[in-house]
């Protein structure tokens, strides 16, 4: 039986879909955990900890249901979009050849997670705004939404999805003049 090696290049990615698992279980559990707290503090009346910060919106369940909901609704949402993008990475990085990594399997998944990214923005916009109206009108509201970073990365994953695209374009070309 042979040992066989795995390259720096190997082990980096053993190592990127290890932390892949590592994001996806978190975000998991962190919507889990709102999903649970949600539905024990409807079960009984009162929060069971302040755990994800969410103290303050059980306060706000008391003066106002509907926006406790919908603030339920947009953590969870954003959730699902983090849990779907870190999906797409896993698929990713399993799919992606170390022999041929310029294939337009690997450009349309760059493309989608660009994409999703930027819907996380957009999602993270709105919320932060809606965080922002509500926190006038109900008090003190945590807005933990990081707006930038989304948008930076969906930049940053269209950008490499178009050299992505132009090594493609030169794969083929230099298959075509051989």
């Amino acid at each position: 039986m042979k040992n066989k090696e795995l390259t720096r290049t190997q082990q980096v990615l053993a190592v990127m879909k290890f932390l892949v698992y590592l994001s996806i279980t978190w975000y998991f559990l962190k919507m889990g955990g709102i999903v649970f707290m949600s539905l024990a503090f409807l079960a009984q009346g009162k929060p069971l900890t302040d755990l994800f910060f969410m103290q303050d919106w059980f306060n706000l369940l008391e003066t106002n249901p509907e926006y406790y909901t919908l603030i339920i609704v947009l953590v969870i949402s954003r959730s699902l979009l983090n849990i779907s993008i870190w999906i797409m990475v896993l698929r990713l990085l399993k799919r992606i050849q170390l022999s041929n990594p310029f294939t337009k399997e690997v450009i349309e998944r760059l493309e989608r997670i660009s994409y999703l990214l930027f819907s996380i923005w957009i999602l993270s916009i709105s919320a932060g705004g809606f965080f922002a109206w509500l926190g006038e009108k109900a008090g003190e509201l945590n807005d933990s939404w990081d707006h930038g970073p989304y948008l930076f990365m969906a930049g940053l994953v269209f950008i490499i999805s178009q050299i992505f695209k132009r090594g493609v374009e030169l794969q083929s070309e230099n298959d075509l003049t051989v």
